[in-house]
């Protein structure tokens, strides 16, 4: 069931996405701000790797993302829960 529903909203999206027209250029300015947030993440990744071992910072990095994430990807999973009335949560 789960499986299923789970393909049927892939197919609407790529049917969406197949429908829609060519969408514009990204401005530079998001394209040179974005390369800069990534290349100063990189850095700051590179320094903490060169402190620690690489399976320790792996490791630490991972749960302090999951941490940072749990509480939103919740929110969501609940939202989704609720808007299907089969499920009964409130």
């Amino acid at each position: 069931m789960i499986v299923w529903i789970l393909t049927a909203g892939v197919a609407l999206i790529l049917a969406i996405f197949l429908v829609m027209p060519d969408l514009p250029a990204t401005p530079q300015v998001l394209i040179d701000s974005t390369d800069l947030l990534v290349n100063i993440l990189s850095q700051f990744v590179g320094v903490y790797k060169y402190i620690m071992s690489p399976s320790l910072a792996f490791i630490s990095v991972t749960m302090i993302i999951a941490i940072f994430a749990f509480e939103p990807i919740y929110k969501i999973a609940l939202w989704v829960l609720r808007k299907i009335p089969v499920f009964g949560v409130k």
